[in-house]
């Protein structure tokens, strides 16, 4: 048993009274309150774990959805890549035939006028 001192008892002059026994009715509310704060806490616990896992949810089909239209991009870009080469080739092949004509067509009348002569 610990043994106060003179300072002590003066200053906590409670400590020395004795503490009132609790009721039947005090225990029953002591209880009832305990339980409805463990209600309380479980119920915080399981909301903010559903908030977490919701979270998860958002988060997937934002990454989803992000991934998707990075990649409707990118084959919209290769289309368009695609198709101005394909364009580009065909207006080349164009143009050297023209040219080829157009050789064709001096190297007749170059020799269609020798044969003239």
């Amino acid at each position: 048993m610990r043994r106060d001192t003179t300072l002590e008892t003066a200053l906590n002059s409670k400590a020395y009274k004795r503490s009132k026994r609790q009721t039947l009715r005090e225990a029953r509310m002591t209880e009832k309150l305990e339980k409805q704060q463990k209600i309380e806490q479980e119920r915080k616990r399981r909301q903010k774990h559903q908030e977490y896992l919701n979270s998860i949810l958002q988060h997937a089909k934002d990454f989803k959805e992000y991934h998707r239209s990075v990649a409707g991009k990118i084959q919209k870009l290769s289309k368009a890549v695609a198709t101005w080469h394909a364009n580009t080739e065909r207006e080349q092949k164009k143009e050297t035939e023209r040219i080829e004509k157009e050789r064709m067509r001096r190297l007749m009348v170059r020799s269609g006028g020798r044969k003239m002569v």
